[in-house]
């Protein structure tokens, strides 16, 4: 951490094997080189702490970046457009924040073995403009909604569960039922768009405003219950670093529930039977994992600490064969996706929903 730093010469584009540029801390370096953009290979940019003003718009043309952290960047009001291939933005505490620049330069990776990835966190913009929200969602929408993506996470101030969500309702859990998703029978479900709301918790105590969460995704179906896999998306949310994050307002948290991957291949031979999805946000436990803690011991911990204001799951679909085929039927109830773009859920179907908080 060089604390007297103000500024980055011109010439640092001349570094052609740069990979990895950390101003973290540079209270006083107020600007970045607006050719920066040139540096072809640099795969990580910090700028967390820093005194940046403003992002030059080359920043979108790093074509390797992956990871761009503006943590904590008091004084930056803008988040610029992104690189086509960043995986990670960390916007941690970016109270100063009132745009964010709609991302028209999206480049979907390649399907492979892997699946891409990308996480989004922005927390605690208290001045974010509504229209910049909207953006956000929608780029959350484009991302879960392409199937080369295995792993999609974002976490934005906000108090409702996005429009395109089909299924949502008040409280901590949500149930929908097979029969209102009406599907085509070319269609096939690779996996869901989870969503919760935090709501800001009544008390000054920190220690409560950042307790770890997990989540319960689970069917049933002729043979009883099957609890599917769950990688503890919200467990490390508020560990970031070594550094516990709190809120201070509402969040929405967004991802991608991917059943495409080979650690469900035995299970998903058994979706087509399911009858009912359950997902189900509830205080972190290693013992959640087997089986998820009780609906009152939950409801006391919330009533604790922070508050699940609302949650909500969008079912994800591509179609079996071709893409172009047409199919007789309703739609509502569904994200689904194609080559020529994606389809807006219809009709009014209403999710059983456990009691409200």
């Amino acid at each position: 951490m060089c604390t007297d730093l103000e500024s980055l010469p011109n010439s640092i584009v001349n570094l052609n094997l740069l990979s990895v540029l950390d101003c973290s801390g540079c209270a006083k370096l107020t600007e970045i080189p607006s050719n920066i953009g040139c540096l072809s290979l640099l795969r990580e940019l910090s700028l967390s702490e820093s005194g940046i003003v403003n992002l030059p718009e080359c920043i979108a043309h790093l074509s390797s970046l992956e990871l761009l952290d503006l943590s904590e960047c008091k004084k930056l009001e803008c988040i610029p457009r992104l690189p086509a291939f960043l995986k990670q933005l960390l916007a941690f505490d970016f109270q100063s924040i009132t745009r964010v620049m709609s991302n028209s330069l999206i480049q979907f990776p390649s399907n492979s073995k892997e699946g891409g990835k990308f996480s989004f966190y922005f927390t605690n913009g208290q001045q974010l403009d509504p229209g910049a929200r909207a953006d956000i969602v929608d780029e959350a929408r484009l991302r879960m909604t392409e199937e080369a993506y295995r792993s999609v996470f974002f976490c934005f101030p906000g108090s409702e569960v996005p429009h395109w969500f089909p299924f949502h309702g008040k409280g901590h859990s949500i149930t929908i039922h097979t029969g209102s998703l009406n599907f085509c029978s070319d269609d096939r479900l690779i996996g869901f768009a989870l969503c919760v709301v935090f709501q800001l918790p009544d008390t000054n105590d920190i220690k409560r405003r950042n307790r770890p969460f997990s989540y319960c995704l689970n069917y049933v179906s002729d043979y009883g219950k099957h609890i599917l896999p769950n990688n503890d998306k919200l467990k490390y949310y508020f560990d970031w670093k070594n550094q516990m994050r709190e809120l201070d307002q509402d969040h929405t948290f967004l991802w991608k529930y991917n059943l495409e991957f080979p650690e469900m291949s035995s299970m998903s031979r058994m979706l087509p039977r399911a009858r009912s999805f359950t997902f189900e946000i509830s205080p972190y436990s290693k013992d959640n994992i087997l089986q998820p803690p009780s609906f009152k011991s939950t409801v006391r911990y919330f009533k604790s600490t922070v508050k699940v204001k609302k949650c909500g799951i969008c079912p994800l679909y591509t179609k079996k064969k071709d893409d172009n085929n047409a199919c007789a039927g309703d739609y509502s109830g569904s994200v689904r996706f194609s080559k020529n773009g994606i389809e807006e859920p219809s009709g009014s179907n209403v999710a059983w929903k456990e009691e409200d908080l």
